[in-house]
């Protein structure tokens, strides 16, 4: 994913002309402190979890707390010549990732693959409380002592007396659900990498302040 140093249709004319007739090397020291300044931006919005319109990112799913987007901050580099500075992953993977968070892009897994990342699951060993809060959202009973009936149970009680297996199929029949090798992982869009015009404005006239003050320092 990739931040390109494009300035046209952002900026006034004045303002074009003013970088269009600067020297080479002095073009390219200003589109590089232009992506850096961007990269400041970014990280910032993945700090304080706001995306490029100000609104709070997009949650993590099924009410998990934590910051989302952590560790999107690293690797980010800049590069730039003098027509064009670029922000951008040094990973491609991580460079991957966000983009996907960035458009809302979706994954899929398998069970092959869940198996090879989280190992093969314990089917004799205790249900998991994610297990027993499921079952329990479906209204399933546990047999009474003695075997005479059905009473409601704790998801404690459903850890101590099911394994995961049997929590499993019992789920999927109160579900209805059948056994899936391949399942799609939804992801809710989270825009963090960019620049917005307002901060476009800022940048060039904080760098455009930087370049006239060194200016008029050589001529002293």
């Amino acid at each position: 994913m990739n931040l390109n140093g494009g300035l046209s249709g952002h900026l006034s004319l004045k303002q074009e002309l003013k970088i269009l007739a600067m020297p080479k090397q002095q073009r390219q020291r200003f589109l590089r402190k232009f992506v850096m300044r961007g990269r400041k931006y970014t990280r910032q919005r993945i700090r304080q979890q706001k995306g490029l319109d100000g609104q709070p990112l997009a949650p993590k799913k099924n009410g998990r707390k934590g910051k989302v987007l952590k560790g999107m901050g690293k690797g980010l580099v800049a590069y730039a010549d003098s027509d064009k500075g670029v922000l951008k992953y040094k990973n491609a993977r991580t460079g991957k990732i966000g983009y996907m968070h960035q458009m809302g892009i979706g994954s899929s897994m398998t069970a092959s693959q869940n198996r090879k990342r989280n190992g093969e699951p314990d089917y004799k060993g205790p249900a998991t409380k994610k297990q027993a809060k499921a079952l329990i959202e479906e209204g399933f009973k546990g047999r009474k002592e003695g075997g005479k009936g059905y009473k409601r149970v704790s998801q404690k009680w459903i850890v101590a007396n099911l394994t995961l297996g049997q929590a499993g199929v019992i789920l999927r029949h109160m579900t209805d659900q059948d056994y899936k090798d391949r399942w799609d992982i939804p992801l809710e869009a989270r825009p963090y990498f960019g620049i917005t015009d307002k901060e476009i404005n800022i940048i060039v006239k904080e760098i455009m302040t930087d370049v006239q003050q060194t200016l008029a320092t050589k001529k002293r």
